[in-house]
């Protein structure tokens, strides 16, 4: 069966290796080895700040959809009453409910919709996201509003059951010890992030050594991490400039691109 053309954890890992000269006896490292009891702290840490500076760049690979359905009415009259959802359960005021959860590899949510529960195949309306504290409102038919606070999704309650479609931003999992699954045996899935990877791998290295150049490779770490995830935008930007280039010129769209000073 076909697979998905990812690195290795492995490559990235002698990668970094070589970066910090610790490649000379062995690719597989003298110090920073498969199996010295750092490297998949050092690994996991380097992962998690690649993803986290990723997240803060756009990257599409790491932003995630899903739909809660079917979440119970409200038990709250109170106009300044709200209920809220997040990875243990939800309470729609009268106590946890563990049958609804955020996704588990939920980071934090970028934007949410929703829809009466069984108004299939009924829109999915918007849902405004309020910063600074939701509203006090009467209770309808559906939430209308949402605020992230607490590391939960608060909301007013609706009377009735809802769908909730929710974007997010996502993580991926943290990789195996090399005794578990070898290093050669899991991919690093996402695409083409040996070079900003490897750089974490160093800083996260060289800082526990308190070496001087643990900043430099911060720096090439995040070099390395705008250039690759440049490349989702770079298409979009391409696509925009070629529908500009398709339309009929007039004297406010000269055919050179230049405009045109001085004409009314």
């Amino acid at each position: 069966m076909p697979a998905a053309p990812y690195d290795t954890l492995e490559a990235v890992a002698n990668t970094a290796r070589v970066r910090i000269n610790d490649a000379i006896q062995s690719i597989g490292g003298d110090v920073f080895t498969d199996t010295a009891a750092f490297s998949i702290t050092a690994i996991n840490s380097a992962w998690r700040r690649l993803q986290e500076f990723a997240v803060d760049l756009g990257e599409v690979r790491l932003v995630q959809e899903g739909i809660i359905a079917t979440l119970p009415a409200t038990t709250l009259s109170d106009l300044g009453g709200q209920v809220w959802i997040d990875w243990t359960g939800y309470n729609p005021g009268s106590g946890l409910n563990a049958g609804f959860v955020l996704p588990m590899d939920l980071i934090s949510p970028l934007k949410l919709w929703e829809r009466v529960s069984g108004s299939i195949p009924g829109v999915y309306q918007d849902m405004s996201k309020i910063e600074g504290g939701l509203p006090t409102v009467p209770k309808s038919a559906l939430n209308k509003f949402w605020e992230w606070r607490y590391e939960k999704v608060w909301m007013p309650g609706a009377t009735g059951s809802t769908d909730l479609r929710i974007r997010y931003a996502a993580y991926l999992a943290d990789f195996v010890p090399a005794v578990t699954t070898g290093f050669n045996l899991q991919s690093v899935p996402m695409m083409r992030v040996l070079s900003p990877f490897a750089w974490y791998m160093c800083s996260e290295i060289a800082k526990a050594r308190g070496d001087l150049d643990a900043g430099y490779f911060d720096q090439k770490a995040m070099e390395a991490t705008v250039y690759a995830f440049n490349r989702n935008f770079a298409q979009g930007k391409a696509q925009g400039s070629q529908a500009e280039s398709g339309k009929m010129t007039d004297k406010y769209t000269p055919a050179s691109g230049i405009p045109l000073r001085g004409v009314k």
